[in-house]
Protein backbone atom coordinates (compact mmCIF):
# COMPACT_ATOMS: atom_id res chain seq x y z
CA UNK A 1 0.00 0.00 0.00
CA UNK A 2 2.97 2.36 -0.28
CA UNK A 3 1.43 3.96 -3.37
CA UNK A 4 -1.73 4.85 -1.44
CA UNK A 5 0.27 6.38 1.41
CA UNK A 6 2.31 8.40 -1.07
CA UNK A 7 -0.82 9.68 -2.79
CA UNK A 8 -2.41 10.67 0.51
CA UNK A 9 0.78 12.44 1.65
CA UNK A 10 1.04 14.30 -1.67
CA UNK A 11 -2.60 15.41 -1.56
CA UNK A 12 -2.22 16.57 2.04
CA UNK A 13 0.57 18.85 0.81
CA UNK A 14 -1.61 20.31 -1.93
CA UNK A 15 -0.38 18.28 -4.90
CA UNK A 16 -2.69 16.76 -7.48
CA UNK A 17 -1.74 13.11 -7.12
CA UNK A 18 -2.52 10.09 -9.29
CA UNK A 19 -1.33 6.52 -9.24
CA UNK A 20 -0.95 3.57 -11.57
CA UNK A 21 -1.48 0.07 -10.23
CA UNK A 22 -1.80 -3.35 -11.87
CA UNK A 23 -3.54 -5.04 -8.94
CA UNK A 24 -7.34 -4.73 -9.12
CA UNK A 25 -7.52 -5.20 -5.35
CA UNK A 26 -5.12 -2.31 -4.73
CA UNK A 27 -6.93 -0.10 -7.25
CA UNK A 28 -10.27 -0.72 -5.52
CA UNK A 29 -8.72 -0.13 -2.10
CA UNK A 30 -7.20 3.18 -3.23
CA UNK A 31 -10.42 4.29 -4.89
CA UNK A 32 -12.35 3.46 -1.71
CA UNK A 33 -10.14 6.08 -0.06
CA UNK A 34 -11.09 8.61 -2.80
CA UNK A 35 -7.71 8.42 -4.51
CA UNK A 36 -7.23 8.68 -8.27
CA UNK A 37 -5.66 5.44 -9.41
CA UNK A 38 -5.50 4.08 -12.95
CA UNK A 39 -5.58 0.32 -13.48
CA UNK A 40 -2.86 -1.13 -15.68
CA UNK A 41 0.81 -0.57 -16.33
CA UNK A 42 2.77 2.64 -16.57
CA UNK A 43 2.52 2.46 -20.35
CA UNK A 44 -1.28 2.44 -20.05
CA UNK A 45 -1.29 5.69 -18.06
CA UNK A 46 -3.36 8.30 -19.93
CA UNK A 47 -1.26 11.29 -18.80
CA UNK A 48 0.04 13.93 -21.15
CA UNK A 49 3.69 14.47 -22.03
CA UNK A 50 5.51 17.03 -19.88
CA UNK A 51 2.67 17.13 -17.33
CA UNK A 52 4.29 15.81 -14.11
CA UNK A 53 6.41 17.60 -11.53
CA UNK A 54 7.34 14.40 -9.72
CA UNK A 55 6.97 10.66 -10.22
CA UNK A 56 7.52 8.17 -7.42
CA UNK A 57 8.42 4.53 -7.97
CA UNK A 58 8.56 2.89 -4.54
CA UNK A 59 9.66 -0.74 -4.84
CA UNK A 60 8.50 -0.88 -8.45
CA UNK A 61 11.36 -1.04 -10.93
CA UNK A 62 12.58 -4.49 -9.83
CA UNK A 63 9.10 -5.86 -10.69
CA UNK A 64 8.88 -4.24 -14.12
CA UNK A 65 9.34 -6.43 -17.20
CA UNK A 66 10.77 -3.34 -18.96
CA UNK A 67 12.55 -1.00 -16.52
CA UNK A 68 14.24 0.97 -19.31
CA UNK A 69 10.94 1.50 -21.14
CA UNK A 70 9.25 2.55 -17.91
CA UNK A 71 11.95 5.11 -17.16
CA UNK A 72 11.68 6.45 -20.72
CA UNK A 73 7.90 6.76 -20.24
CA UNK A 74 8.49 8.62 -16.99
CA UNK A 75 10.98 10.93 -18.67
CA UNK A 76 8.38 11.82 -21.31
CA UNK A 77 5.78 12.56 -18.61
CA UNK A 78 8.05 14.87 -16.60
CA UNK A 79 7.98 18.64 -16.89
CA UNK A 80 11.35 20.35 -17.31
CA UNK A 81 12.99 20.23 -13.89
CA UNK A 82 10.75 17.37 -12.75
CA UNK A 83 12.10 14.49 -10.68
CA UNK A 84 11.68 10.76 -10.32
CA UNK A 85 12.03 9.38 -6.80
CA UNK A 86 12.54 5.65 -6.49
CA UNK A 87 13.48 2.89 -4.12
CA UNK A 88 14.85 -0.48 -5.17
CA UNK A 89 16.59 -3.40 -3.49
CA UNK A 90 20.36 -2.83 -3.62
CA UNK A 91 22.21 -5.91 -4.82
CA UNK A 92 25.49 -4.23 -3.83
CA UNK A 93 24.63 -4.28 -0.12
CA UNK A 94 26.64 -5.93 2.61
CA UNK A 95 23.57 -8.02 3.44
CA UNK A 96 23.63 -9.44 -0.10
CA UNK A 97 27.36 -10.23 0.19
CA UNK A 98 26.76 -11.89 3.55
CA UNK A 99 23.65 -13.89 2.62
CA UNK A 100 24.23 -14.60 -1.08
CA UNK A 101 21.37 -16.51 -2.67
CA UNK A 102 19.43 -16.33 0.62
CA UNK A 103 19.34 -12.51 0.47
CA UNK A 104 15.84 -11.12 1.12
CA UNK A 105 15.98 -9.04 -2.10
CA UNK A 106 15.74 -12.20 -4.15
CA UNK A 107 12.09 -12.95 -4.59
CA UNK A 108 12.05 -15.60 -7.29
CA UNK A 109 8.70 -14.80 -8.84
CA UNK A 110 8.34 -11.11 -8.04
CA UNK A 111 11.72 -9.51 -8.71
CA UNK A 112 12.72 -9.61 -12.35
CA UNK A 113 15.76 -7.28 -12.21
CA UNK A 114 18.38 -6.46 -9.63
CA UNK A 115 20.14 -3.11 -9.36
CA UNK A 116 23.06 -1.48 -7.64
CA UNK A 117 23.96 2.19 -7.49
CA UNK A 118 26.16 1.72 -10.57
CA UNK A 119 23.65 -0.24 -12.67
CA UNK A 120 20.80 2.12 -11.70
CA UNK A 121 22.94 5.07 -12.83
CA UNK A 122 23.63 3.35 -16.17
CA UNK A 123 19.95 2.54 -16.68
CA UNK A 124 18.99 6.13 -15.89
CA UNK A 125 21.48 7.42 -18.48
CA UNK A 126 20.12 4.99 -21.10
CA UNK A 127 16.66 6.45 -20.44
CA UNK A 128 17.94 10.00 -20.90
CA UNK A 129 17.99 10.72 -17.16
CA UNK A 130 20.70 11.27 -14.58
CA UNK A 131 21.02 9.96 -11.06
CA UNK A 132 21.14 13.24 -9.17
CA UNK A 133 21.36 11.73 -5.71
CA UNK A 134 21.12 8.38 -4.02
CA UNK A 135 21.05 7.27 -0.42
CA UNK A 136 20.26 4.23 1.66
CA UNK A 137 17.79 4.10 4.49
CA UNK A 138 17.30 1.72 7.32
CA UNK A 139 14.55 1.48 9.87
CA UNK A 140 13.88 1.16 13.54
CA UNK A 141 13.16 -2.44 14.44
CA UNK A 142 12.45 -4.22 17.68
CA UNK A 143 15.01 -6.71 18.89
CA UNK A 144 12.27 -9.33 18.69
CA UNK A 145 11.60 -8.59 15.00
CA UNK A 146 15.32 -8.50 14.18
CA UNK A 147 15.92 -11.86 15.86
CA UNK A 148 12.87 -13.42 14.23
CA UNK A 149 14.33 -12.50 10.82
CA UNK A 150 17.80 -13.75 11.76
CA UNK A 151 16.31 -17.16 12.53
CA UNK A 152 15.85 -17.82 8.80
CA UNK A 153 19.62 -17.80 8.36
CA UNK A 154 20.73 -19.81 11.39
CA UNK A 155 21.69 -23.38 10.57
CA UNK A 156 22.43 -24.89 13.99
CA UNK A 157 19.41 -26.10 15.95
CA UNK A 158 20.76 -25.03 19.35
CA UNK A 159 21.51 -21.47 18.26
CA UNK A 160 18.16 -21.30 16.48
CA UNK A 161 16.32 -22.27 19.70
CA UNK A 162 18.28 -19.72 21.71
CA UNK A 163 17.48 -16.91 19.25
CA UNK A 164 13.82 -18.00 19.12
CA UNK A 165 13.59 -17.90 22.93
CA UNK A 166 15.12 -14.43 23.15
CA UNK A 167 12.89 -13.16 20.30
CA UNK A 168 9.78 -14.39 22.09
CA UNK A 169 10.72 -12.68 25.37
CA UNK A 170 8.65 -9.62 26.24
CA UNK A 171 11.72 -7.42 26.83
CA UNK A 172 13.02 -8.02 23.32
CA UNK A 173 9.76 -6.57 22.00
CA UNK A 174 10.36 -3.32 23.93
CA UNK A 175 13.95 -2.81 22.79
CA UNK A 176 14.35 -1.15 19.41
CA UNK A 177 17.28 0.16 17.43
CA UNK A 178 18.11 1.64 14.06
CA UNK A 179 19.33 -0.91 11.54
CA UNK A 180 20.59 -0.16 8.03
CA UNK A 181 21.83 -3.11 5.97
CA UNK A 182 22.14 -0.78 2.92
CA UNK A 183 19.83 -3.10 1.00
CA UNK A 184 17.37 -0.38 -0.09
CA UNK A 185 18.68 2.19 -2.56
CA UNK A 186 16.73 5.43 -2.89
CA UNK A 187 17.39 7.52 -5.96
CA UNK A 188 16.51 10.93 -7.27
CA UNK A 189 16.60 11.04 -11.06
Amino acid sequence: YSMEFSLIAAEQRGWKAEGVECSEFCVQYARSRNLTVHRGSLRDYPGEACSMDAITMWDYLEHSPDPLGDLQTCRSLLKKGGVILLSIPNVDSWSYRLLGKRWIGFKNIEHLYFFSRVTMGKLARQAGLAMERCFYHGKYVSLSFFLSRIQYYIRTRTLHRLVETIAAHERSQRISFYFNPYDILNGVL
